[in-house]
C-alpha cells in the first residue's frame, strides 16, 4: 500500500528567481540535497518514476528544467557554459551547501564545467550516458538533430527514438515512458521550438571545445559514470576518457537500454548512486 501510494505522488511544480533568470524544478524527498539536470530535448516527463522515488528516500532532489523548457529563462550566454551557469544560479539561489549533482546526457557537460569551474560547490556527482566532448557523440545523432527540418515529425520522433533506446519504436518502449512518467501538477510543457533552437546552438558551439585530459584531472570529487553497453548516442570510448582522466571515478555499466537505459534499470540505477553517494557522506 505505501509503495502504491509513493508510485501516485503528484509532485508540485516551483519557479525560483536566479540571478540571471529564473528556473522551474520539482523538489521531492528529504535529506542530503540532489540536484539533477536533463539532456538534450528533455522535460521534466523524460525522468523516470521509480528511479526519481527511491532517489528520494535518501535525498532532497531537485528536478530542473533547461532554459527555454516549462517556466525556465535567464539572460545567460546560448552556450554549454551559459547553460551550466543557469544550474549553478540554481543551486545558488536556494542556497544548497555542496550538494550531489547528477548529469544526464549533454548534462553531464555542465556537471564537468561546474564541478572543474567550481570545485567547491559540489561534494560528488553521478554522470549518466555523458562524454567529456562532442567527438565523442555519434554523428548520426548529431546528423538527425541539426538536419531535423528534413523529416516529417514522425520520422524524426522514430529516428531518435533509435538513437536513444538502441532499438526500433515499439508500443512497448513507447508505454514504458508514458507510464514511468513523473507526475506534476498543473505541467503540460514541451520540448519547444524556442528551445530546440537554443540547445542546438550550444550544442553546435561546443564542437572543438575539449576539456579532456587536462581540465578533467582537475576534478577534486567523486564521480561514478553510469552507461549503457549498447548505447547509440555516446561512443564507448567517452566512458573511458572520463574514468581515466577524472581523478575519484567509478564506473558502472549495464548490458542495454540504449541512451535512456534509466528506464530499463530505475531501481538498480537509483540504489548503485545511493550507495556512491553515501560512502562519500560517511
Amino acid at each position: 500500500m505505501v509503495m502504491k501510494i509513493m508510485e501516485q505522488q503528484i509532485l508540485k511544480y516551483e519557479l525560483v528567481k536566479t540571478r540571471n533568470g529564473q528556473v522551474g524544478y520539482c523538489k521531492i524527498g528529504k535529506g542530503y540535497p540532489l540536484v539533477m539536470l536533463l539532456g538534450y530535448s528533455s522535460t521534466l516527463f523524460h525522468w523516470n518514476r521509480y528511479l526519481i522515488q527511491k532517489l528520494s528516500q535518501y535525498f532532497t532532489v531537485y528536478l530542473l528544467d533547461n532554459r527555454k523548457v516549462g517556466l525556465s529563462d535567464s539572460g545567460n550566454e546560448v552556450s554549454m557554459d551559459g547553460l551550466t551557469k543557469d544550474a549553478v544560479d540554481f543551486i545558488q539561489a536556494l542556497n544548497l551547501e555542496r550538494p550531489f549533482l547528477l548529469g544526464w546526457s549533454m548534462s553531464g557537460v555542465f556537471v564537468q564545467n561546474i564541478l572543474v569551474n567550481n570545485p567547491y560547490l559540489a561534494k560528488g556527482a553521478a554522470l549518466i550516458s555523458a562524454t567529456p566532448s562532442l567527438k565523442y557523440m555519434s554523428e548520426d545523432f548529431l546528423t538527425t538533430i541539426f538536419n531535423s527540418s528534413k523529416y516529417t515529425p514522425d520520422e524524426f520522433r522514430a529516428k531518435i527514438h533509435r538513437l536513444f533506446f538502441s532499438e526500433d519504436p515499439t508500443q512497448e518502449s513507447t508505454r514504458l515512458i508514458t507510464e514511468s512518467a513523473i507526475m506534476i501538477k498543473d505541467y503540460s510543457f514541451r520540448f519547444t521550438t524556442d528551445a530546440k533552437k537554443l540547445q542546438d546552438e550550444a550544442v553546435k558551439k561546443a564542437f572543438g571545445i575539449d576539456i579532456e585530459n587536462v581540465h578533467l584531472s582537475d576534478i577534486k570529487v567523486p564521480v561514478v559514470l553510469l552507461r549503457a553497453k549498447d548505447d547509440m548516442v555516446v561512443y564507448d570510448d567517452a566512458n573511458e576518457v572520463l574514468l581515466k582522466n577524472i581523478p575519484e571515478a567509478k564506473s558502472i555499466v549495464y548490458p542495454n537500454g540504449g541512451h535512456f537505459f534509466i528506464h530499463r534499470y530505475p531501481r538498480q540505477i537509483a540504489g548503485d548512486i545511493i550507495s556512491f553517494f553515501e560512502d562519500i557522506i560517511e
